[in-house]
């Protein structure tokens, strides 16, 4: 074990051991007021406002305060807050990879506001008018509208107020960090009409310098979000609001002169423009809740969203204008969700019925540049092409639709006994079309003859499923809980688009629907007064056929051709635990932070395909055994907090400490699938100094090291990877007004 995590472990014992202490000195008389210093952590992770204490699965939640305390801007900046999570950044916002949970990818639902960001390019919102952020591990299809198999994550937002509530913030630092934040609600007619309005705009100079000396890697980001709250009587309301981010980085990274090997050398990187990718991602929502009483309380959810990122990037890593991608992606997305809920005697029930539809375009060309052909490629050709504009598209478009039913029901047996029985029943339907050729898009580099095959609509794949769960759970007080709990999940196949562009054998290039079964048993508990509070999760995964996601490039008559193939692992499976806890030992001093342990890895796959070279097809080897992608096995972070008051006003510390072992981002040998262990320390400051005005300095990455977190998958014309660096050490001050 190394240093860094056995720092992280003996911060979470130090702090454990202190709130024993304090209670060992503190403890009261008898018919002494008990002092409670840990707050309460209210949650609505199965659709119902209730403690955290009181929810059998593990469940981890990031505060208001924790979120502004490490300067997180975006979603992709939780990355290391909890628990065998992993927030898979890349690039720039427009580029977020998902987030894995216990050791898998792509599997996750992401929600604001019980709205599902269906697509990763939707996905990287800003957090900066955010109440509370759930991290809900394990299926969830029994309790959210989507069937998310490895977890959920859903930011809740705040609601309008009908007191005037507000705050601006403006900060400076270091790289040209610039940022504004102001936020405003009220009334507009008293306890009827309420409305709020956010906005944030953030921007910095860039990182890392290009080898022409331009400032690259920053970050250029305009955010706004408001809502309408309407009650026209006191049991029902009704909210209808909408966002907008536009996101317009400078993306150019580094890349790998030997990436194969075991070792690899980093060089700036060269290019003849600066490569974009920018995002314009916004939605609009309208809800309505009527609670009859406290047997029936009824929801409804209607949301639209679209995304449009666009990226031109200088593929050639070469100062010559020679070869360059650009492309639009699109994605519409449709929602609504109706479900009603109630308690009756020692019942409390769901029950839901859930629509969602989406639409994925993606156009990706590629074109030669002036400078084709001229010396700076060092006789370098792509063939007879010798096409002035584009000289390769590819087109997909995929649409995703699934109507289900879902619901649960909660039996109180004893007072301390608790039965949870849930079932979700989802009908599936994936269309998909793709286009691909040498006169229009890319992929098809120095093909002999143009080449343009049709437009390929492949079946439609039509999954139904059955999925169930259920728990039991024993209070023996209002402060312990301790539980077990199944559940199941599935993720529908579906068609290998690229690959079997223009074949006759479809079947063959069918994958196959993904299930799971999940186990957990937990402990959670309230301790030495409250002074401590702690949960405690044990679990293991089950999984048959899983999905795993791959791309390799073949030579095909002198051609360079890129293939994205999806193919099945007959069985993988995955085991560990988390801890996650808060310990006030004294009213000014607090600590928090989690742990986890996971081994994730494939029970059986025999003959995966795996890229063991540049080019060429790829080989079947035995992964048996092998670690999954995304899953490192250690992970964790402890935060201690000081809080207390002088002549002007309160003032807060925070210093966080993260860590997260290795892991590797894709099956293989290539030495750049490899990510290091990353640790980080953040810190932050904050005081008032007048009624209402505060100022605050954060850091985040103190300790300035950065990692290689993830790369291209395909090489240059050289042999070069590109590859994507965190950010260094950020420092900057901010001045907060709150009226």
């Amino acid at each position: 074990m190394n240093m860094s995590r056995c720092t992280i472990l003996a911060g979470i014992a130090a702090s454990a051991l202190m709130a024993d202490l304090a209670q060992a000195q503190t403890t009261p008389a008898a018919g002494a007021p008990v002092v409670v210093f840990t707050d309460e952590i209210l949650v609505t992770a199965r659709r119902r406002e209730e403690s955290l204490l009181d929810v059998a699965s593990s469940v981890a939640v990031i505060s208001a305060d924790t979120i502004t305390a490490s300067g997180s801007a975006t979603f992709s900046d939780l990355g290391f807050s909890a628990a065998n999570v992993v927030f898979n950044n890349s690039v720039n916002v427009s580029g977020f990879r998902g987030v894995s949970i216990r050791g898998i990818q792509g599997r996750t639902g992401i929600y604001v506001d019980d709205i599902l960001l269906g697509n990763e390019a939707s996905a990287n919102v800003a957090v900066n008018d955010v109440e509370r952020v759930e991290i809900l591990r394990g299926p969830q299809g029994t309790t959210f509208g989507r069937n998310t198999l490895a977890g959920a994550v859903n930011t809740i937002t705040r609601r309008p107020s009908f007191d005037w509530t507000g705050s601006a913030k403006g900060a400076y630092g270091n790289y040209g960090r610039r940022g504004l934040d102001a936020y405003v609600s009220g009334p507009l007619v008293d306890d009827v009409l309420a409305f709020k309005a956010s906005a944030v705009r953030l921007k910095t100079d860039g990182y890392e310098v290009d080898a022409d000396g331009n400032d690259v890697m920053t970050q250029d980001l305009w955010a706004a979000r408001g809502t309408f709250l309407f009650t026209p009587a006191e049991n029902l309301r009704f909210l209808v609001g909408g966002d907008y981010q536009y996101d317009d980085p400078i993306v150019n990274a580094y890349h790998l002169v030997t990436g194969p090997g075991t070792t690899y050398v980093e060089n700036t990187i060269a290019t003849s423009f600066q490569n974009k990718n920018s995002r314009e991602n916004y939605g609009a929502f309208f809800r309505g809740e009527f609670e009859a009483s406290d047997a029936l309380k009824l929801v409804s959810i209607t949301a639209l969203r679209k995304t449009r990122s666009d990226f031109y990037l200088d593929y050639d890593f070469l100062s010559a204008d020679i070869f360059y991608e650009k492309g639009p992606r699109n994605v519409d997305e449709f929602s609504h969700e109706f479900r009603a809920s109630g308690d009756v005697g020692i019942v409390s029930w769901l029950a839901g019925i859930y629509y969602y539809d989406s639409k994925y375009i993606d156009r990706n060309s590629s074109f030669l540049g002036v400078d084709y052909g001229g010396p700076a490629t060092g006789g370098l050709t792509l063939g007879q092409l010798g096409l002035p504009g584009a000289i390769s598209t590819q087109y997909l478009r995929r649409d995703n639709s699934s109507l289900a039913g879902y619901g649960s029901v909660d039996i109180r047996v004893t007072p301390q006994l608790k039965v949870v029985l849930g079932a979700r029943y989802s009908h599936d339907t994936v269309r998909e079309e793709t286009f691909t050729g040498n006169l229009t898009s890319r992929f098809v580099i120095g093909a002999v003859t143009p080449q343009v095959h049709p437009i390929v609509a492949y079946p439609k794949i039509t999954s139904n499923r059955f999925t169930p769960s259920g728990s039991i759970s024993y209070e023996p007080n209002d402060d312990m809980n301790l539980y077990a709990t199944i559940g199941t999940g599935y993720q529908t196949g579906g068609f290998n688009a690229s690959a079997c562009n223009g074949s006759t054998t479809l079947a063959s290039c069918e994958y196959k629907p993904e299930t799971l079964t999940s186990y957990e048993i937990g402990y959670k508990a309230r301790l030495f007064d409250r002074k401590l509070q702690f949960n405690l999760a044990a679990f293991y995964l089950d999984y048959r056929n899983l999905q795993r996601n791959q791309r390799f490039f073949y030579q095909v008559d002198g051609s360079t051709v890129q293939i994205d193939t999806t193919t099945n692992a007959a069985r993988a499976s995955g085991r560990g635990v988390e801890l996650e806890f808060q310990a006030r030992p004294m009213e000014a001093l607090s600590f928090d932070g989690s742990v986890g342990y996971q081994d994730s890895h494939y029970n059986s796959y025999p003959n995966a395909p795996v890229r063991v070279a540049l080019s060429g097809a790829p080989q079947l080897r035995d992964l048996s055994g092998d670690a999954l992608p995304y899953a490192p096995k250690w992970t964790g972070s402890v935060a201690a907090n000081v809080t207390g008051n002088h002549a002007l006003g309160e003032f807060r510390l925070r210093a966080e400490l993260q860590y997260r072992d290795p892991y590797k981002t894709a099956d293989g040998p290539f030495y750049i699938y490899q990510i290091k262990s990353q640790t980080n320390l953040n810190l932050s400051a904050e005081t008032e100094i007048a009624k209402g005005v505060s100022i605050a300095v954060r850091a985040r990455n103190v300790l300035n090291k950065q990692y290689i977190i993830n790369q291209s998958y395909d090489a240059s014309f050289t042999g070069q990877f590109y590859v994507a660096r965190s950010e260094p050490r950020y420092v900057w001050a901010e001045v907060r007004f709150d009226f």
